[in-house]
């Protein structure tokens, strides 16, 4: 393990550390709704799978995601007038858990496929959001979009980098998919 990748490392688990010990207090001496603090642990407590190892982290992202519908209509951060559902949150996280990939791994630029389509995506959606009634609705659209572009990103860097990880993510979208369907009924 080289220097720079460990001082990486460090500075993801201070920054952790810092989010787990901002939740805390902003649990005890904030008002936080109880689904709030529930939407915010469970993304806590799996953020470690993510920062791991990108591979069980795209495959935790891909069981959890539908999951995080049932949440969509509870605002989790509010902000003033605006507030972030669960969605708009994981999809955020997507986003940063994708530069921390991007850095970790070393990751050429030019060798990330579909770099191109979601930097098209990125100015589509700066300038639908310049004209844009709702603005908050564009930048949450925007910022779910963005992000299901990054999952794919991140599985075709998964299944370049491991040759196993294209066998392994059958069974997984298979519970992803039966989950939605298990809920329905």
């Amino acid at each position: 393990m080289n220097a720079s990748l460990s001082k990486l490392n460090i500075s993801l688990v201070a920054i952790y550390a810092a989010v787990i010990v901002a939740a805390l207090v902003w649990f005890v001496f904030g008002d936080v709704s109880t689904v709030s603090a529930l939407g915010i642990t469970v993304v806590l407590l799996i953020a470690p799978i993510f920062l791991m190892k990108t591979e069980y982290g795209l495959y935790a992202l891909l069981i959890i995601r539908p999951l995080v519908d049932l949440f969509s209509g509870y605002g989790i951060i509010s902000y003033r007038s605006i507030s972030l559902n669960l969605n708009a949150v994981i999809a955020i996280l997507v986003l940063v858990w994708f530069l921390v990939v991007v850095l970790r791994d070393r990751v050429q630029l030019n060798n990330i496929a579909g770099l191109g389509w979601l930097v098209a995506l990125l100015a589509w959606g700066g300038f639908s959001a310049l004209t844009s009634i709702d603005l908050f609705n564009t930048i949450t659209e925007l910022l779910r979009f963005s992000s299901i572009v990054v999952i794919f990103m991140i599985a075709s860097h998964v299944a370049t980098q491991r040759s196993h990880a294209l066998t392994r993510l059958t069974p997984v979208l298979a519970a992803a998919m039966a989950i939605p369907l298990l809920i329905a009924f």
